[in-house]
């Protein structure tokens, strides 16, 4: 016998009566069910219905009674009441108010930036030695190293002796490291 299938609306044989041409169809028609069903639940959830014959909008709450206008805070926290956690006084909130206001005030700290491969980088670290001394101790190093002889290169390279070039890389050196580009120093 011949049916036309409620999914794709294609004709199909079958020996029993039948609504689909394969399950995979029959399960299509069912998801599509369930999600139309969900979609209409949804929408008269949200739909306004009218209560009674008399439909009104529930009542607004009325504004708390402002004492002044210092006071405003106070009014509003006796009129809607506390929190259940909320057990200090006026006076502990507003040494709260102004150690947070004092500390946040006192902590800006604005950001420092310092040149690095020609460009400026805000410093992300801090190291425990000036930058001059840094470099200080590695041209000493190298001077120590040069005189007993560890070091045996060319003593000029693009017109820079040795000396020159360490002074070099210990500045890049420490500059990226206080742009976060160089793990340690």
């Amino acid at each position: 016998m011949r049916y036309v299938c409620e999914h794709c609306r294609n004709e199909f044989e079958a020996e029993k009566p039948a609504r689909f041409c394969c399950n995979a169809h029959r399960q299509a028609a069912h998801r599509r069910r369930v999600e139309e069903r969900a979609v209409s639940e949804l929408a008269e959830a949200l739909t306004p219905t009218a209560q009674g014959a008399d439909p009104k909008p529930p009542p607004s709450p009325a504004p708390p009674p402002v004492k002044d206008e210092i006071d405003e805070e106070q009014a509003i926290r006796d009129s809607f009441g506390y929190a259940a956690s909320e057990t200090r006084t006026r006076a502990e909130r507003d040494a709260v108010a102004a150690r947070i206001m004092g500390r946040a005030s006192s902590e800006v700290v604005l950001p420092r930036f310092i040149e690095f491969e020609g460009e400026l980088r805000q410093i992300t670290r801090s190291a425990d030695i000036t930058e001059g001394d840094y470099i200080a101790n590695e041209v000493r190093v190298t001077q120590e190293q040069l005189k007993v002889g560890l070091i045996r290169t060319h003593p000029v390279v693009n017109g820079k002796d040795r000396l020159n070039r360490t002074a070099d890389y210990a500045r890049w050196r420490y500059r990226g490291f206080l742009c976060g580009e160089v793990a340690s120093l």
